[in-house]
């Protein structure tokens, strides 16, 4: 049994079928809280990067809830899953899609989503996280924004440069991947680029023909240097070894601490 729709509609040309309000999952354990969960669609489903789907799911009156860029919800095929997956939002907020986009890394866990097919009836739930703090930690002085992602880390990113609630500052992203084939979205980097510089950087790249920036994106963002330190706000998303070294690295630069922000 659900509980009263919340939406129907269509984007695109995709239409996707009544988002309904789960009530009657079983009770949650004592000192808990009950969770409130969504049934929603998957609409689409792409193998965009090698090991990388996106999938684009649609929420109804939900997406009115998505207010900054890297918030976050988790997914589950019911409520009999007992390890939902977190996965941040790669679409912009504010805007009228009512529509999540997401960026999937195919892992054991994950497997379930990638394999789902169009149509596919999933859960989602409540909008989680404070998603990305600049409009209050950056204040007047910082003129630069630098953006720094590595494989789906890009997602939350993504929802960031596509808002376009940066500007007027200068914005430069760093987007490292294993190699270029694992690299999803490489071609709205040319988009991407109109809104900011945008380096693409490849840590693997044997026997991939790549020629553009190698290594970590940390390390090429300090090769290129910093024009203000003070006056640098940096937003990262990545593995916890990109995050930690990015943090000390810019820190030791002179990139205040509280101008570093992640999305959780």
């Amino acid at each position: 049994k659900m509980g009263g729709v919340v939406a129907t509609g269509a984007s695109g040309g995709e239409q996707w079928s009544e988002v309904q309000v789960v009530t009657d999952a079983p009770a949650p354990a004592q000192g808990k809280a009950r969770e409130e969960w969504s049934k929603v669609e998957i609409m689409s489903n792409t193998e965009v990067a090698e090991g990388h789907h996106r999938i684009l799911i649609g929420v109804g009156q939900l997406y009115e809830t998505y207010r900054v860029p890297g918030q976050f919800v988790k997914l589950r095929r019911d409520y009999r899953m007992e390890k939902p997956g977190f996965f941040a939002i790669a679409n912009a907020p504010r805007g009228r899609a009512n529509v999540f986009e997401f960026l999937i890394k195919r892992t054991e866990a994950s497997a379930w989503l990638c394999n789902s097919r169009r149509g596919t009836l999933v859960e989602v739930s409540a909008i989680q996280g404070k998603g990305y703090q600049f409009a209050s930690a950056f204040d007047q002085k910082v003129q630069e924004v630098i953006l720094l992602a590595t494989g789906s880390g890009i997602a939350p990113i993504k929802a960031v440069l596509e808002s376009r609630q940066l500007e007027p500052r200068r914005v430069r992203l760093y987007y490292g991947a294993e190699t270029p084939e694992r690299m999803a979205y490489r071609e709205l980097l040319p988009s991407w680029g109109a809104l900011g510089e945008a380096t693409a950087v490849v840590s693997r790249p044997p026997g991939t023909g790549w020629t553009g920036r190698l290594g970590y994106v940390q390390a090429c963002l300090l090769q290129d240097g910093l024009a203000s330190p003070e006056g640098t706000g940096v937003l990262l998303c990545g593995g916890k070894g990109m995050v930690d070294d990015a943090r000390a690295r810019l820190v030791q630069a002179g990139v205040p601490a509280q101008q570093i922000l992640v999305n959780y």
